[in-house]
């Protein structure tokens, strides 16, 4: 290994993405998720631009 690259400050790693302006939260989807989670498993689908993703980071927060 390069002693250069050891030796190079390390910077902080970004914790968490800032929440995009415009999201509007949906507590019946987050409920649902937390319900299907409760049996174990959990299989969130639909075509792409539904909110999937922004679903499951409402529910993760």
């Amino acid at each position: 290994m390069d002693k250069s690259f050891r030796d190079a400050p390390r910077e902080i790693a970004k914790l968490s993405a800032p929440r995009p302006v415009g999201i509007v939260s949906r507590p019946r989807v987050v409920a649902l998720l937390s319900q299907a989670l409760d049996s174990g498993a959990c299989w969130l689908a639909a075509p792409g631009g539904y909110g999937k993703t922004t679903a499951v980071i409402d529910f993760l927060e």
